[in-house]
């Protein structure tokens, strides 16, 4: 399975867990001008969407169970830790339109470690994907 420890300081994020862990089933970082952002951000007491128009889907062969809800990225496991309650995957798989990043194979990223920032974001662009590196 392709899975990499990730990292969110996103505290503003509905998925951010409080160990700074994300409790969505796969998350979705896109390339927005010169910086890759979690597109998969959704405000705490907002009904939005992510921002970006990414509609990627990692292929099922690539995940080890089909963990998420992709229209909303919700790990179903209990719908309870949107608002820092238990998750049973923290671990979310990490897929990646940009496709200039070392870490970018065939849509998923590989890096060993993911780290999103954006403590204070208000919308997706205002976080960012510490470990993005063109090639």
């Amino acid at each position: 399975m392709a899975t990499t420890d990730l990292a969110c300081k996103v505290k503003s994020c509905s998925f951010h867990h409080p160990d700074d862990r994300c409790a969505a089933g796969e998350i979705q970082v896109i390339l927005n001008s010169q910086d890759a952002i979690c597109d998969t951000f959704v405000g705490r007491d907002t009904d939005t969407k992510p921002a970006g128009n990414a509609k990627q889907e990692v292929p099922l062969e690539i995940r080890s169970a089909r963990m998420a809800d992709d229209a909303r990225s919700v790990n179903l496991g209990n719908v309870g830790h949107l608002y820092e309650g238990d998750a049973t995957n923290l671990e979310p798989l990490v897929s990646c339109n940009a496709e200039n990043c070392t870490h970018n194979k065939h849509g998923v990223c590989f890096a060993d470690q993911v780290t999103i920032d954006g403590d204070a974001a208000f919308v997706s662009g205002d976080t960012v994907c510490r470990m993005y590196s063109p090639s």
